[in-house]
């Protein structure tokens, strides 16, 4: 599937509240303590692969992994090729335009793309430089996901030390 950088649009936060409410309607609330959109597509005036990105905070990894059924309910393909430790992945195919986090609430997993988000959201010159790294790397790694997200690796990890230090007083 070719990468695709897009102009940020302004359904995409509808679109993230309409997945919620189904998403609500599946899980056992009393599991999480809460869902946040993340990603480029949550941040104003980023322009991102058209992907909504929706990260459910969990209680416990157990709750998560209790929940992958009620997730794959809705049409989700659970990857766990792709899920990290202290995380579960699925993707919503044809057409490919969701895709749900299970996570421990106040992992890092949790954290680290808040704190990248929030930055983004506050700082216009990080978005700049952001939106030209990710559509350079487009061009560079079309067919290369891999590729594509490993080459943003170094400008995330800094951007999400900058906000740790600015919204926590810790490096």
């Amino acid at each position: 599937m070719e990468i695709s950088i897009s102009e940020y649009q302004v359904e995409w936060p509808q679109s993230y509240l309409a997945e919620v409410r189904l998403l609500s309607n599946v899980l056992q609330l009393d599991r999480i303590i809460d869902i946040q959109h993340f990603g480029s597509t949550s941040v104003p005036g980023l322009a991102a692969k058209p992907i909504i990105d929706i990260m459910i905070g969990f209680r416990s990894m157990e709750d998560a992994i209790a929940s992958i059924p009620a997730v794959e309910s809705l049409g989700y393909e659970y990857v766990e090729s792709l899920s990290v430790p202290g995380g579960r992945l699925f993707l919503q195919r044809n057409p490919r335009t969701r895709h749900v986090h299970l996570v421990e609430y106040g992992t890092e997993h949790w954290l680290k793309p808040l704190l990248l988000r929030d930055y983004m959201r506050l700082h216009k010159e990080a978005r700049e430089q952001y939106v030209e790294l990710k559509k350079r790397n487009a061009d560079q790694f079309k067919h290369d996901r891999a590729g594509y997200t490993k080459a943003k690796t170094a400008f995330v990890s800094g951007i999400v030390d900058k906000a740790r230090q600015l919204y926590t007083g810790t490096p």
